[in-house]
């Protein structure tokens, strides 16, 4: 399992269920984004069908984190600097792959039509 933390390495997989090269991501309660970023993913998942077990049980983890009386911006150990990543091409609206096109623009009823 490849962390995005140097310091997480730490973490293993002891039944080797996980490849050694699929990236993974570690979210702690503490962290002030960790529960709206759970709790989006089980809104995705549900959205596109997934098992509602797996929903309520990333639910439930989000309410566990919303809960942790601790909370403090994320950060990375001091010798490891975050890697950089290709940002996801923007489509016309600004967001990334996926999303939808902006919509059509209407003509500005208080513009004037050009002259011709």
């Amino acid at each position: 399992m490849k962390h995005s933390r140097n310091d997480y390495s730490r973490l293993q997989d002891p039944e080797g269920l996980i490849p050694q090269d699929e990236p993974v991501f570690l979210l702690r309660a503490q962290d002030i984004a960790a529960s709206f970023a759970v709790r989006s993913w089980a809104q995705r998942l549900d959205q596109l069908g997934g098992d509602q077990k797996m929903v309520r049980a990333a639910l439930g983890v989000a309410q566990e984190m919303e809960d942790w009386p601790v909370k403090k911006m994320p950060d990375l150990p001091v010798e490891q600097v975050a890697p950089e990543s290709p940002s996801p091409k923007k489509n016309g609206n600004g967001n990334g792959p996926g999303s939808p096109p902006p919509p059509e623009k209407e003509p500005n009823p208080k513009t004037p039509p050009p002259e011709q």
